[in-house]
């Protein structure tokens, strides 16, 4: 690993975190916990930049320091998991997703590597509430769907048009 990468991971993390911390602290929240997912774009974007494996140490260190900022609330360590762990590491795995031969300034470009992670959160976090917070699936996906939702439209919306204005600099 080069002084460069390890500069460009402590960067997505410090934003990760910052991040997240304004989604939990200054956007409405959910009752129970989730908010508008901000914080997931960073780990997109490092995902694409640095790819699989360092994009999990990415998404773990800022899981692990966001906490320190803002605790989070489990009833259980395999809810803990199933919210935290499955639901954030899934964003890692964003750059497999991408299209080989897509044109990166294309909306289509970037739908894959935003709905699969999102989709594998939403599913685990419903799975979380089903199992320890005893709904009903309606009920968890409803709830998930909250915070999961918007999160994917503003990551549709804001993913393409930070990507493409900042890949030339990243190529540096």
């Amino acid at each position: 690993m080069s002084t460069r990468e390890l500069a460009r991971m402590a960067l997505y993390v410090a934003l990760f975190v910052a991040l997240d911390w304004i989604s939990g602290t200054m956007l409405p929240r959910m009752p129970q916990g989730g908010s508008l997912g901000l914080s997931t774009i960073v780990l997109l974007i490092a995902s694409f930049d640095l790819g699989v494996g360092k994009a999990l140490i990415v998404t773990i260190v800022g899981l692990l320091l966001g906490f320190m900022t803002d605790p989070p609330f489990f009833l259980h360590f395999v809810q803990y998991f199933l919210d935290y762990v499955v639901g954030y590491t899934a964003y890692a795995f964003g750059r497999v997703l991408l299209s080989p031969n897509g044109d990166e300034k294309s909306f289509w470009y970037y739908l894959l590597p935003i709905f699969v992670p999102n989709l594998v959160r939403f599913l685990s976090s419903s799975l979380a509430g089903v199992l320890y917070y005893e709904v009903g699936w309606v009920a968890s996906f409803g709830y998930q769907a909250g915070y999961i939702v918007p999160t994917v439209i503003a990551s549709v919306i804001i993913l393409p048009l930070l990507y493409v204005r900042i890949k030339p600099i990243l190529k540096k």
